[in-house]
């Protein structure tokens, strides 16, 4: 995943939780990542629930370590943090406001009046 060639624009109005919050540094153009200031940003690590045998279930258990390595070394590129960082703050879920949001690097502008 990366960064499209076209400038394209979003903004949280809401609850930014999952996956998505991770999605909007590597996404869309930088200056074009907004949220309300009422908004609420959460990251966190990939999870998973699998069921099945214990092969399978490695196997699964592996697809998402490799999924989080591969989110971490992306976001970090993205928002400027170093990949320790990264995992850090997504051992837990790490909730934002608005401001802490575009501090962190999340977005770039709160829209305000």
């Amino acid at each position: 995943m990366g960064r499209s060639s076209y400038a394209a624009s979003v903004w949280c109005k809401g609850i930014l939780r999952g996956y998505r919050p991770h999605c909007l540094p590597i996404s869309f153009s930088k200056g074009h990542r907004s949220a309300l200031p009422a908004a609420s940003i959460m990251l966190k690590q990939p999870m998973s629930s699998y069921r099945g045998q214990a092969s399978e279930l490695e196997i699964h258990r592996q697809e998402t370590r490799n999924t989080k390595a591969q989110m971490v070394e992306i976001l970090a590129r993205a928002i400027n943090k170093t990949e320790s960082e990264i995992e850090k703050d997504i051992n837990r879920p790490k909730y934002f406001d608005a401001w802490g949001a575009k501090e962190y690097g999340i977005i770039d502008k709160v829209l305000e009046g």
